[in-house]
């Protein structure tokens, strides 16, 4: 697992985790249209494909405990998501959500929530993570 991980973080290209959004001022766009500069819908793909390749070889559940942090843009609600709360194939785009830096990646929509990364109101979670 870890060499396969190792070869997908080698391979992988910029365009396959950010790019201009599709327009005339792209930058302009995300600034005054969309809620960030860069558009991350390549991530979201990218996220997708590999926990569908990885639980295509080891099965859709997590072997190991996980815990990923977000904050609900509309209330500053910090949210924890671990693999006893979510389903292995949710994390795609908890993950994109926990790395939406405001104004950078645009939030991301999931069920009635919008969430952005979950470092903007606390940093570092070690606790959760021990």
């Amino acid at each position: 697992m870890v060499e396969w991980l190792e070869e997908q973080w080698k391979a992988l290209k910029t365009n396959e985790v950010w790019g201009l959004w599709k327009e005339s001022f792209p930058i302009i766009s995300g600034l005054t249209k969309e809620t960030g500069i860069f558009d991350d819908e390549q991530l979201l793909i990218k996220l997708t494909w590999l926990l569908d390749t990885i639980g295509a070889k080891f099965g859709h559940e997590f072997k190991r405990m996980l815990n990923i942090n977000a904050t609900d843009a509309n209330t500053g609600t910090f949210s924890r998501f671990t693999e006893k709360t979510n389903t292995f194939d949710d994390f795609a785009e908890i993950s994109v959500a926990s790395s939406s830096l405001p104004g950078i990646f645009p939030s991301t929509k999931w069920g009635d929530k919008v969430f952005i990364d979950g470092g903007v109101i606390y940093g570092a979670d070690l606790s959760s993570a021990v």
